[in-house]
């Protein structure tokens, strides 16, 4: 089998190294390849030798979708069977690789299989099993309404991160006997966007993630296309990476994040009705 990995430098070329050693010392059959394509909108990235990692500059910040879009446009994607779009601060469970051969089967053409993700210890996957409420539109609608609700919101969402992270221990204890080896398969509405894998059968159509965002709201975009084309989003919990969250966008100002946030959700809104 051959896996394409398409991921998005911004100044975080450490984390491209960690996650193509990742790679490279996960893949577990010598039939096996794996090519790593870095979209580098910070340009700062310097590529190490090998032949299974290519680095493409697409002349400044593009963002995350639209680096996604440049690194497939750019890619020879039918040369693969997998295409796997993901952020750059990931890490592969040992056996990544052998969990997908074995439930690949299950992924048609036109379908998207969401992996667990495991942050601090929680399992971001699944996004969203069921497409939102009314009542839940409203509330997003709000949050995105002025600055002072968006700050709200993001100081409360980061205190119950710090308290999921005090306990992320026992989460994890129990998770391993639960969901995150589990293979029960789940049909979903959204996906977390940092890690998305697809066959490479998906990409035949002609406009690919064709939406004018910079940051935040891809999963939502990327979902729709895939029902569109009349696939399914399925999440697979037995596929398990490592994730660290928000390594990225840590740096950005509250203002900033919700300005482009804001933006973004006038854009992917109205995939979620």
């Amino acid at each position: 089998m051959k896996y394409l990995f398409i991921t998005v430098n911004y100044k975080q070329s450490d984390y491209v190294l960690q996650f193509l050693d990742s790679i490279r010392t996960t893949i577990y059959s010598a039939d096996d390849l794996a090519q790593l394509v870095v979209v580098d909108n910070s340009s700062d990235f310097d590529v190490p030798l090998g032949l299974d990692i290519v680095r493409l500059d697409p002349g400044g910040n593009v963002g995350y979708l639209k680096g996604l879009k440049f690194g497939l446009a750019n890619s020879d994607i039918g040369s693969f069977d997998y295409v796997i779009l993901c952020n750059p601060d990931i890490s592969l469970d040992a056996d990544f690789f052998q969990s997908l051969k074995s439930l690949g089967n299950i992924l048609g053409g036109h379908d998207l299989l969401a992996p667990s993700i495991l942050s601090d210890g929680v399992n971001q996957n699944p996004n969203l099993v069921s497409k939102p409420t009314t009542n839940r539109i409203r509330l997003y609608d709000l949050l995105f309404s002025s600055l002072l609700v968006f700050s709200t919101y993001t100081i409360l969402s980061d205190f119950r991160g710090k308290i999921r992270r005090i306990f992320s221990s026992v989460i994890a204890s129990r998770r391993e006997h639960s969901d995150a080896k589990s293979h029960d398969i789940l049909e979903i509405f959204l996906p977390h966007g940092s890690f998305l894998i697809f066959k490479s059968d998906f990409f035949r159509q002609d406009k690919i993630f064709d939406a004018d965002v910079f940051l935040w709201g891809e999963e939502a975009i990327i979902a729709h296309q895939v029902r569109e084309a009349g696939g399914k989003v399925v999440f697979c919990p037995s596929i398990v990476v490592h994730h660290i969250s928000h390594s990225a966008t840590s740096s950005i100002s509250l203002r900033k994040k919700f300005e482009i946030w804001k933006r973004s959700y006038g854009v992917y809104r109205e995939f979620l009705l």
